[in-house]
């Protein structure tokens, strides 16, 4: 049983990718280890790192990406131990960076270097903010002059 209407139920929605979650993922995503500890042969113990082959989000990470966008993400700081937080910020976030992607076409990274959305996740989109935030102005129309 699934309260997920109908037409959405043969979409995969969880292994959907698009360039902005690739991009986010690529920069806030971090691999999960444990440590593991073996008795060895002569009675001592040996303690390792390994791969558990999970990754988690890197709050730290995604608050700088946003803010390498210009966007003010103190509220979200507050919200780190709630339950779920690292999902509902991630979705939250994601959802900031995907909209500025597509009026800014393209995003920057934690470092601050600029990346170029590809045209297949821009399409028809009109550019309409600088890559720092600020909105284009648009050239407004001549009135025309009254006929004499």
């Amino acid at each position: 049983m699934t309260i997920m209407p109908e037409k959405f139920r043969d979409k995969n929605y969880k292994g959907a990718q698009d360039w902005v979650k690739s991009f986010i993922d690529g920069a806030v995503l971090v691999a999960v280890t444990k440590e593991v500890t073996t008795k060895n042969e002569d009675g001592t113990e040996t303690t390792e790192t390994v791969d558990t082959n999970k990754t988690s989000i890197d709050m730290d990470k995604l608050f700088a990406l946003a803010e390498a966008n210009s966007f003010d993400v103190e509220k979200y700081k507050g919200d780190v131990e709630k339950k779920n937080a690292p999902g509902r910020l991630r979705m939250s976030i994601g959802n900031m960076l995907r909209a500025a992607a597509r009026k800014r076409h393209g995003l920057y990274t934690i470092e601050g270097e600029w990346t170029d959305a590809p045209a297949d996740f821009i399409g028809d989109a009109e550019l309409k903010e600088h890559r720092d935030g600020t909105k284009i102005a648009k050239a407004k129309p001549e009135p025309e002059a009254e006929a004499a």
